[in-house]
């Protein structure tokens, strides 16, 4: 089950992964080492340049159109304030929305609304391109930072090395956490001018090391499993359940992962990001679960899109509107529109039923919401026809058997990691704090990597990878 944005030639970049050895053994010592020997006025160009030789080994045509996106909004925010704001806001988003989309939904809206040969020759130097990687995510910056800077809340950054270390930082390049200008821009002047600054190594390495336990041992045990299934309408609805639930637990542990690991490697570098999850499948319903999860997307989403269209004046239109926005952000096909849409409209009924939801334990709550939320994941690797289909199987009682999966090592599994990644307290306070105690060891943590490299032969690409 590979998911839309993934691709079948992500070998090719492996050395953009964090979990390569490419990544870990070569690019990541001599990054960080070039950046803490040299003078601290060269700091940020070795960042900036250290970045696009990460990026560009996934493509030289990204690569550039990035670098265009960067002096598009650097320029533009530098046009005088006698401009009309809506014709600067209308700029700002222009270049970098308009790269995009003819990297990200042109071929969407070919498939969709014309697909003449010609049409696709014409634009074939973007079609030919795989879908760039993170461009989703530094899009969302650039516009951002434009948007800020015009509407007054931070003044314009003038040093365009600041602006370029920042949109292009490789730690979060590829998949986030979406970093606002405006909350680390004091940390990259500082890095730039003071020589002497108390950089966070051990809480850096140990959320690299936690983050790539989560990769290998977390994520792809999940991914290895959930493919072992195939949905069709003779398939087992045990199985199908086994393996929506994995998934479910993939996509978690592989984006958790890749947050942790960014914001571990921003602290070797001196920059603080921000968290991107908040335990977000202990949420007891969906909108809480929404404040949890992706928390620099849903953060994005409500003050450039959900805000401006009137927030809650048209509570339900704006819902809709933001998820959709959501899910064609997650992927230039309609199923994850339609993921979208799902999860507006579990808010939405959340929202009617507040206070009957409410009243319910919270035992009940959160397992509501993560059986909820689970339901909705098939869509990132199903179309419409082939979720109905397997709903259906996981609906029907008459399918209650096993069929790829074993009750005793499968299920065991699946269910217990499902078990505490909902129900953490089950297993009590004293071995949870015994292990985060463990991690601030150097022995723990180094044994840790050692470790997740071992089985890197087992591991996949990022979901988030290219998107």
């Amino acid at each position: 089950m590979k998911l839309a944005g993934q691709s079948a030639n992500a070998g090719k970049y492996w050395f953009v992964l964090f979990n390569s050895h490419l990544f870990l053994l070569i690019f990541l010592p001599i990054a960080v080492a070039a950046f803490h020997l040299s003078p601290s006025r060269f700091r940020l160009f070795i960042l900036f340049s250290a970045s696009m030789i990460f990026y560009a080994w996934a493509g030289i045509k990204p690569a550039v159109f990035m670098v265009l996106s960067i002096l598009w909004v650097h320029g533009v925010t530098a046009m005088p304030a006698t401009i009309d704001k809506r014709w600067r806001y209308g700029l700002i988003a222009a270049f970098p929305a308009l790269v995009l989309f003819l990297f990200r939904f042109l071929d969407f809206t070919l498939d969709n609304f014309g697909d003449a040969d010609s049409t696709r020759q014409t634009f074939s130097f973007f079609l030919d391109v795989l879908i760039p990687a993170g461009i989703s995510f530094y899009t969302l910056q650039i516009i951002a930072y434009g948007i800020d800077v015009v509407a007054g809340r931070f003044e314009r950054e003038k040093r365009l090395i600041n602006l370029a270390a920042f949109v292009t930082f490789f730690p979060q390049l590829i998949a986030g956490p979406i970093v606002r200008y405006h909350a680390v821009a004091a940390q990259f002047r500082s890095i730039a001018r003071t020589r002497d600054i108390n950089f966070d190594f051990e809480g850096g390495f140990r959320l690299l090391a936690i983050g790539l336990l989560m990769k290998v041992f977390g994520a792809d045990i999940m991914g290895i499993l959930a493919d072992r299934f195939e949905p069709n309408a003779e398939a087992s609805g045990t199985d199908a359940w086994i393996s929506t639930i994995a998934y479910s637990l993939r996509i978690y542990f592989d984006f958790f992962a890749y947050s942790t690991i960014a914001i571990g490697l921003g602290r070797l570098l001196g920059i603080e990001l921000p968290v991107n999850f908040l335990t977000p499948y202990q949420a007891p319903n969906p909108r809480t679960f929404w404040r949890r999860w992706h928390v620099t997307l849903s953060l994005w989403l409500r003050d450039y899109i959900y805000i401006p269209l009137g927030g809650n004046a048209s509570y339900v239109r704006n819902i809709m509107i933001v998820f959709a926005v959501c899910g064609l952000w997650h992927g230039a096909q309609w199923n994850f529109v339609i993921w979208g849409l799902y999860h507006a409209a579990l808010v939405l009924i959340y929202t009617a039923s507040r206070p009957a939801w409410d009243r319910l334990p919270e035992f009940l709550q959160r397992l509501m919401c993560f059986t909820l939320v689970t339901l909705g994941w098939p869509l990132f690797y199903l179309d419409l026809g082939q979720y109905i289909t397997l709903l259906g199987v996981l609906m029907s009682p008459s399918t209650w058997w096993f069929g790829v999966y074993y009750p005793l090592t499968d299920v065991a599994l699946v269910g217990g990691v499902a078990m505490l990644t909902v129900f953490p307290e089950i297993i009590g306070q004293w071995p949870r704090r015994l292990m985060n105690k463990a991690f601030y060891l150097a022995p723990v943590q180094v044994s840790a990597i050692v470790i997740a490299i071992m089985f890197f032969h087992i591991t996949d690409t990022f979901i988030y990878f290219r998107f």
